[in-house]
């Protein structure tokens, strides 16, 4: 899309690969994802202790997890097993801190990746017409 990822000499894709602006623009104006987003910051969850924490169902919170996954926002970060052998994922969100500025130059997200070099700041600036669109159609 010939976004500018570029913050200092990081960039938000060599940061977080998988990241897909667009889903995380959107975890933000999606109160469920927000919850969910927010509810794995600190460390990993399961599928049931994110449905309990942020009060979304059991089937929702799949599809929203794996909506999440596939954009990046969250990884799977281990899979622990029960004393009856079964196993189950546990997901953490990727980014630390999101922030969002608006001013002349369009919508611009920052965000800061969770985990490793979570001390880095990296910026993704979005377009502000794909933004107006989400906004206009919900």
């Amino acid at each position: 899309m010939g976004h500018t990822w570029l913050r200092g000499d990081w960039t938000l894709a060599e940061a977080i690969p998988d990241l897909n602006q667009e889903v995380l623009v959107r975890s933000l104006l999606d109160g469920a994802l927000r919850r969910i987003v927010t509810s794995t910051m600190d460390y990993p969850k399961s599928i049931e202790e994110i449905s309990r924490d942020c009060g979304v169902p059991t089937s929702t919170c799949y599809i929203r997890v794996s909506e999440l996954v596939r954009g990046g926002v969250l990884r799977r970060e281990n899979i622990k097993f029960t004393w009856n052998r079964k196993g189950y994922a546990q997901y953490r969100a990727t980014v630390r801190t999101i922030m969002v500025q608006f001013g002349s130059g369009g919508l611009e997200v920052v965000a800061v990746a969770n985990g490793e070099g979570a001390e880095e700041t990296l910026a993704a600036p979005v377009p502000l017409v794909s933004v107006s669109r989400r906004l206009a159609s919900r």
